[in-house]
């Protein structure tokens, strides 16, 4: 291993710890009282474009004015749901072969493919489809026995400042966080998804809620009507 990447990668953990001691710092938005059951579904959400009908539903209040009986819980990390999910906080969380990716590389590192990775350090989740989606498009280099580190960075938010702050390489990010690394010069690589896409997973596990499908489909109707952006504070 190279000097050069030990540094980079002392550097990026001092990063990280810095921006999640500031996060950490802020206080969390209080909720308002939910008139939910204690038989209410709850569903774990993340600030992804395919979770986007779930803020705004709840945002509208539409969840309590049609008696859903759903209560949703944001979490910043797949990892967060998977652990709520393991502690029996929710029942349900977005499954992340249903989530588009789009893969990219820092302005300051100039890679233009994917052969150019080696000795390069990107960031991605600790494990599940995003991760595979990096392994199977660097998996004719690490054959090579080139030197690539994939690091563990779960919250998109931190995930896009790394990117963005040239702190690491490349980085997988779905939407809207892709759109935001792009604006800021990054490059987008061309990539195949993983292979576990032929599962075809629906974002959630079937909910046999009619109530809940109903609140969904108002909320995308005001979507369509104003615009994703309008919405994606709902995220911060």
């Amino acid at each position: 291993m190279s000097n050069n990447i030990i540094v980079k990668i002392f550097s990026i953990f001092v990063f990280v710890t810095l921006l999640l001691t500031s996060c950490s710092s802020e206080d969390k938005e209080q909720e308002a009282p939910r008139t939910t059951t204690k038989n209410a579904v709850s569903i774990g959400i993340l600030p992804v474009d395919e979770c986007l009908p779930y803020y705004v539903a709840e945002h509208l209040g539409l969840l309590d004015s049609l008696h859903a009986d759903v209560r949703v819980v944001k979490y910043k990390a797949l990892s967060e749901c998977r652990n709520a999910l393991a502690a029996h906080e929710i029942d349900h969380y977005i499954n992340d072969s249903s989530i588009h990716y789009r893969f990219f590389t820092s302005k300051k590192a100039r890679l233009h493919r994917i052969s150019q990775l080696s000795d390069r350090v990107i960031a991605a989740d600790g494990e599940g489809y995003s991760k595979r989606i990096v392994e199977e498009n660097i998996d004719s280099l690490l054959k090579l026995k080139r030197h690539i580190f994939i690091i563990r960075v779960e919250d998109l938010d931190v995930r896009t400042k790394m990117l963005v702050s040239n702190s690491v390489d490349a980085a997988i990010l779905p939407e809207p966080w892709a759109t935001q690394a792009k604006k800021a010069g990054a490059y987008e690589l061309k990539i195949k998804p993983a292979d576990s896409l032929a599962l075809k997973a629906q974002p959630f596990p079937k909910v046999s809620n009619a109530k809940l499908s109903e609140a969904l489909s108002v909320a995308k109707d005001s979507i369509r009507k104003y615009g994703k952006q309008n919405y994606y504070p709902l995220f911060q």
